[in-house]
Order: structure tokens, then C-alpha cells, then sequence
């Protein structure tokens, strides 16, 4: 994969993710058409209302996921309710990954038919989530509630989201895997989702972490270790994680979004240093940090090679800022974005994603 074609995926992802996120929020009965989302998240995205130079858009969905016709005495934040309620969706959770834990094959087949993972070739822990049906049903309510399940459970949980992996490196035959690596809503998600469609034929490993023993572990299977880290400023970051968290109904952790921030890059650096000559990893250092996205840049390959060039590009990375800092560009956005959704500035916002990121909020 050459340079040029990181950057396409990730310009053409960003287009198909503002197309989405505008149909979401003008569902939610906001004074702005469709169009006008659109066009304000494109000028936001690219510095102009009609990118240029993308292919032909995938079909957006015909329907609508199922938890944004919750009716709204449902939607509540999950600290609010009494106890005994909270007991029994913590209960009801633990018992429906037990039941996905025990039936795995099904488990692997529902995974795989879901269009965000083409197939079963990109591996989210996030997306795994959206199996359980609480989740699927109440996503705020339930992944809130998570909180609060046993460490057993999430452990069964966590062997299920190994076979995932595991399905997916097998489904890459012989082809290289991506290791995905980037605080929360840099792109991650959008590049891997495009670079399958764009035709890289190997599997995707979306998370936020890449540490040694992850690329020895694709290593050991027979594959290239391709690391692909992707940058971009804090605030448009957050502000992204908002919008996308009304459209697919995830929570926002303003502290632990400053954490993966701060922390991914100087963990990859450190993971990847031990294979610095070695043909078979590659790094990319993918920088996301331009208005306008026709000027994203894209260095790396081989680190035997021009992947050197992608380590170096990741230590010296301008972001200088520690976790504190970010925290607090946090609180400085939200207070900003709630100011917006009172002068009606942007569509009704979800009131029980807001409550939920105003109490997260550090």
C-alpha cells in the first residue's frame, strides 16, 4: 500500500462518515436540513461544502439503528435510575455475553455478516459490543452499565473478542494486517472501513493500542505487521466523538479520550523500536491535522526502510500538550457545544448522552 492510498482512504472515509453523521442529526428533528448538515460537516472536514476529487458514495443504510427509537422515557442516563433497576441491567447483560460466550460460532457469523466489518476482516472491540443485544437495544444505558459487571463476565468476554480477532487474521490468508493505533475518533475506524472497500485484501486490528507482543502476535501467524497511526488534533477529535456519539449511541470519556491521546503514540514508538530493521513490520505515521483534508500526509513503509522515517515522525509529533491539558480543552468544547445546542445552533441533542458526558467530564 503506498502512501497516496492511505491518504485516499482515509479523505474518501471522512466523506462517507459526514454523509452519515448528517442524515443522524437532521433525524433528530433539528432546524437543518440534511443537506445543510452536510455541507456545514464537509466545509469542517475539508474547508469546502463540496469535496472534490472522492469516488462515487456507498449507499447509506435504509434503516436506522434500532436504540434511536427508544422512546424517550428510556432514555435515560443509567446513574439515575434506582438500584434495583441498575442490578438488572447489569444481570441482564452479564447473562446475554454468557449466552454469546457459550454459542461462539453464531457469535462469529453475526459478527462477520455485519456491513462494518467487511466480512469479518476488521476486528473492533467496540463493534463486538454492539452484538450483545442490551447494547444493541439501549447502547447509552447499557455500555454505562457495564461499569458494574463482573470481572468473570468480561473476561468471557474478552475470549470472545480473541476468536473475533482470530477469525479475522484467518480470513486474511496470506495478505499483511493493519494494526490500527490512534486516540479515540482520529480516523481510525473510517481508514479501515475504506481501505477494505479500496481494495487492501488482508485484515484490519482496530484499537487504539499497538504494543510489541501485538505485532509478534501477527508475526507468529504468517503475516506482515503493517502499524498505521493516525493523528490528529485533540479538539477535532472530540468534537467529532460528540457528533458520532448521537449517531451510533457510544458514550464520551473526556478523561480517557486525553489518556489515549497523550499515551498511544509514546507506547507505539516503544512497541515498534524492538523491530526497527525488520522487513516484514512497516509503520505509517498518518496525519490527520489539516482543515483541508487534500493536505493530509502520509509517511512510512518498511522499517528497515522509510518506516524509520514514520518512527521518528511519531517521537517529534508537534502535540506537546500532557494529559491534564487535553482534559481541559475538553471541558473548554463541551461548555462550547452545549452553548450551541441552547441557542439552537446544532439539532436537539440526545439528553441522556449529554448528562452522561457532563458527568464523565474530569
Amino acid at each position: 500500500m503506498e502512501a497516496e492510498d492511505l491518504v485516499k482512504a482515509l479523505r474518501q472515509g471522512v466523506f462517507e462518515n459526514n454523509r452519515r453523521l448528517a442524515r443522524a442529526l437532521a433525524e433528530w428533528g433539528g432546524p437543518l436540513e440534511q443537506g445543510q448538515v452536510r455541507g456545514m460537516l464537509n466545509a469542517w472536514a475539508f474547508g469546502s461544502p463540496q469535496p472534490q476529487g472522492l469516488a462515487t458514495p456507498e449507499p447509506l443504510p435504509d434503516r436506522r439503528p434500532p436504540w434511536r427509537d427508544v422512546p424517550s422515557l428510556k432514555r435515560v442516563p443509567f446513574g439515575t435510575l434506582m438500584p434495583e433497576v441498575r442490578q438488572r441491567w447489569v444481570a441482564r447483560l452479564s447473562e446475554e455475553v454468557r449466552a454469546l460466550a457459550k454459542n461462539h460460532r453464531k457469535a462469529l457469523a453475526d459478527y462477520a455478516e455485519r456491513q462494518d466489518t467487511r466480512g469479518g476482516r476488521i476486528f473492533s472491540g467496540d463493534t463486538l459490543l454492539y452484538l450483545i443485544p442490551g447494547v444493541a437495544e439501549n447502547p447509552p444505558l447499557a455500555l454505562a452499565a457495564f461499569r458494574e459487571v463482573d470481572l468473570t463476565v468480561l473476561g468471557e468476554l474478552s475470549s470472545l473478542s480473541g476468536r473475533i480477532r482470530d477469525q479475522a487474521l484467518d480470513l486474511a490468508g496470506k495478505e499483511p494486517v493493519i494494526l490500527m493505533a490512534g486516540g479515540n475518533a482520529a480516523g481510525k475506524s473510517t481508514f479501515s472501513y475504506q481501505a477494505i472497500r479500496q481494495g487492501f485484501q488482508g485484515a484490519i486490528l482496530d484499537s487504539p493500542w499497538v504494543a510489541e507482543n501485538d505485532v509478534r502476535k501477527v508475526l507468529n501467524r504468517g503475516h506482515e505487521a503493517w502499524a498505521v497511526y493516525v493523528d490528529r488534533p485533540f479538539e477535532e477529535a472530540f468534537q467529532s466523538m460528540v457528533l458520532r456519539a448521537a449517531d451510533e449511541g457510544r458514550l464520551v470519556d473526556p478523561s480517557e479520550m486525553a489518556r489515549t491521546h497523550v499515551e498511544v503514540p509514546q507506547r507505539l514508538h516503544q512497541g515498534l523500536a524492538i523491530f526497527r530493521n525488520q522487513p516484514r513490520v512497516s509503520c505509517w505515521h498518518l496525519r490527520n491535522n489539516a482543515p483541508d483534508l487534500n493536505g493530509i500526509e502520509a509517511i512510512g513503509g518498511p522499517l528497515h526502510r522509510e518506516g524509520k522515517d514514520a518512527l521518528t515522525s511519531i517521537r517529534l509529533r508537534p502535540e506537546a500538550r500532557g494529559r491534564a491539558e487535553l482534559e481541559q480543552a475538553a471541558r473548554q468544547c463541551w461548555t462550547r457545544f452545549q452553548r450551541a445546542i441552547q441557542a439552537n445552533h446544532h439539532n436537539p441533542y440526545p439528553a441522556d448522552l449529554a448528562e452522561e458526558i457532563s458527568r464523565r467530564m474530569p
